[in-house]
């Protein structure tokens, strides 16, 4: 029997290796995930959902992070150690509004020690300093000013969705899944 076993083990490790340590892709530089007032693991874990979900604006939440790419082959298992929590990708829509409130939010959580910030995709902040809190000055979707009256979508995973109180200071109407995880 232990013959048989030892032969399973080897026959599943054997699957697993192939299957998470087969690069998929390439990473043409390091991204790491704490870098200052965002990341570029961040930004690019955002314009990941952003894009899976076709939406105009992804938002990433940085504790959700658990890795950092290092540069050259990528694999599943590199993918898995970055978001080993099978959140699924969600889109909802928003007024430019609320979406300015979201910015605003975004820069009220860089002074809060106890709240990471969120991490944004297809959105341009531009803010400063001033009396040691951020103010914002722009805010772009796709190279353009922020409409208010106009309605953008969202992306982001279910956990920053679900945690709406604390990542995006207003409750999401009508979060529908895409079916696919982080």
């Amino acid at each position: 029997a232990s013959v048989d076993t030892r032969a399973m083990v080897k026959r599943w490790s054997d699957e697993i290796d192939e299957r998470y340590h087969t690069p998929v892709g390439q990473a043409t530089g390091p991204l790491v995930k704490h870098d200052g007032d965002d990341t570029p693991l961040g930004r690019w874990a955002a314009d990941v959902v952003r894009e899976a979900a076709g939406a105009d604006v992804g938002l990433y939440n940085r504790g959700g992070l658990r890795a950092n790419l290092a540069a050259g082959p990528l694999t599943l298992g590199d993918l898995y150690e970055i978001f080993p929590f099978g959140n699924e990708v969600v889109v909802f829509d928003v007024t430019g509004d609320q979406l300015v409130l979201m910015g605003l939010r975004g820069l009220q959580m860089l002074t809060e020690k106890d709240y990471l910030p969120l991490e944004f995709g297809g959105l341009r902040i531009t803010y400063h300093y001033r009396m040691g809190a951020p103010e914002l000055l722009e805010l772009l979707v796709g190279g353009e000013p922020v409409d208010p009256r106009r309605t953008y979508s969202v992306a982001t995973n279910s956990f920053v969705a679900q945690q709406w109180q604390h990542n995006l200071g207003f409750e999401p109407s009508d979060v529908k899944g895409t079916g696919q995880t982080v």
